[in-house]
């Protein structure tokens, strides 16, 4: 099995757009979550998302286009950013060594609410043919493929909200047995009123009419809140990262997938975390990046899942409160931001005055604080069951 390191990162989110800014935005702790301006949000129960701001497409597309949806854009700025940071020369690389793996719950959500609202009204004469491609859940993968020519293993996950998470595991999985040397793996998840109306009638958004509407793990807690944001790593074989140069952030050791049917149970969460440990001990995890929303059952199952595999006062965090609740994109940018954990040695903290009972006696820090770090754990839930885990560790050169 060959060793799989990290070697670029592409964030686009609501406290940073590159991973500079992306890490700096967790070191600041602001949150991203304000009140809801692309829409009037009155008739319903939830007012705030963290939607990505002051974001251009035409800065990160080589060539223009008459048409993205909001999901591809962001699609292309993250991919555009990971691509730079890595230093590949696509003109001088054999692209069939190159798998894209993509990933999205909801996709183009938004153009194909356009597009067949056209249908509805007119007929199917007067749909435009212009939009009818970006209404796919690929829309993006393929885009991207086109774009630059990328003719390797190819595989989009539309696995509800551990679409990037499961994806990760994949693209881990085809560098670490030899398949490719280098694996582009990525999500995104738009913000617009369709996914929001639809996560508004679940009932799992929070009322709240501010930042603090997130509350991972509290006891006031009363949902989560939507966000959006697009993320890209550039995983490789460490040898082959080696030989070219390139600069190694992080290295992946392993990686858990589990399930629990008829929604999401502790021991599916155990089961994906101690998978992902493998050969480790459960003490060599130095923190654990939990994929805590707000979402008091999903919270729950998790706190005693972390208990089970790592006892008590197991140091514990999560961004939710900051970039809010990213779906198919979770997975990707919690990664992202382990690797701005272990960067800066620094871990965020989650400002609740009162935990769970399930969560007590976990250490989760209220306000972000300096950790010597070596080894993070992530989890990436889905309320239906699904959970993946990965850990990623410093490589010392």
């Amino acid at each position: 099995m060959k060793r799989v390191v990290i070697t670029a990162a592409g964030p686009v989110t609501a406290i940073g757009i590159g991973q500079e800014c992306f890490t700096e935005g967790i070191l600041e702790g602001g949150s991203g979550i304000m009140e809801i301006a692309a829409f009037e949000h009155g008739k319903y129960d939830a007012h705030v998302a963290a939607a990505v701001e002051d974001f251009d497409v035409k800065d990160f597309l080589p060539t223009p286009k008459n048409y993205l949806d909001r999901n591809t854009e962001l699609s292309f700025g993250a991919f555009s950013l990971a691509l730079k940071a890595s230093g590949i020369d696509l003109a001088k690389t054999d692209k069939s060594e190159l798998a894209l793996i993509w990933s999205t719950a909801f996709g183009g959500t938004d153009t194909m609410n356009l597009f067949y609202s056209d249908v509805q009204k007119k007929g199917p004469r007067f749909g435009k043919p212009i939009l009818f491609p970006h209404t796919y859940s690929n829309t993006a993968i393929s885009m991207l493929s086109i774009e630059y020519k990328l003719n390797g293993p190819h595989m989009n996950f539309v696995s509800g909200w551990t679409a990037s998470g499961q994806a990760l595991a994949y693209g881990y999985d085809l560098v670490a047995s030899g398949r490719v040397p280098v694996a582009f793996v990525g999500g995104a998840e738009s913000f617009n009123e369709t996914v929001f109306r639809f996560q508004s009638s679940q009932k799992i958004l929070s009322p709240g009419a501010d930042e603090t509407a997130c509350v991972p793990f509290g006891r006031t807690a009363d949902g989560t809140v939507m966000g959006e944001g697009a993320g890209m790593l550039v995983l490789e074989d460490m040898e082959h990262a080696l030989k070219r140069g390139a600069n190694i952030l992080a290295e992946i050791t392993g990686a858990g997938i589990a399930g629990s049917p008829g929604g999401l149970k502790a021991a599916a969460v155990e089961d994906a975390m101690s998978k992902a440990i493998g050969n480790l001990n459960a003490t060599d995890i130095d923190c654990v990046l939990a994929s805590a929303n707000g979402i008091p059952h999903m919270d729950k199952a998790e706190a005693v899942a972390i208990q089970k595999v790592f006892g008590e006062n197991k140091l514990t965090t999560t961004i939710k409160p900051l970039i809010g609740e990213t779906f198919g994109a979770a997975g990707i940018l919690q990664l992202h931001a382990a690797l701005s954990m272990l960067e800066r040695q620094f871990v965020p903290g989650i400002k609740e005055e009162s935990r769970i009972p399930e969560a007590e006696n976990l250490q989760i820090p209220d306000e972000g604080c300096s950790k010597n770090m070596k080894t993070v754990l992530l989890n990436n839930l889905d309320p239906a069951g699904n959970a993946v885990s990965l850990v990623i560790r410093q490589v010392k050169l």
